[in-house]
């Protein structure tokens, strides 16, 4: 009983170190890998785009060119400048 105990005692010890282990390299650049991943994943779900402008200041940059402005929903308005000069 007690030899084929150790045996496989021997063998499972002769596997590890026929097979190479991860090391301290490997499991560090697993850590990185996982921070990483992490960092661009919460950065970018969370970012909120502003607009570069209100449309105030749209409104005014338009007119100042001598367009006019439509006026509408936030999705609608729009400037519109005479194409006869």
């Amino acid at each position: 009983m007690f030899g084929a105990r150790s045996r496989i005692v021997r063998s499972l010890i002769l596997l590890e170190s026929v097979r190479p282990s991860l090391g301290s390299r490997g499991l560090s650049l697993i850590c990185l890998g996982a921070s990483l991943s992490a960092i661009v994943l919460v950065a970018c779900g969370t970012t909120a785009i502003q607009p570069s402008h209100t449309y105030e200041e749209l409104k005014d940059q338009c007119e100042r060119r001598g367009g006019r402005w439509h006026d509408g929903d936030p999705q609608r308005s729009f400037c519109e400048y005479n194409s006869m000069r």
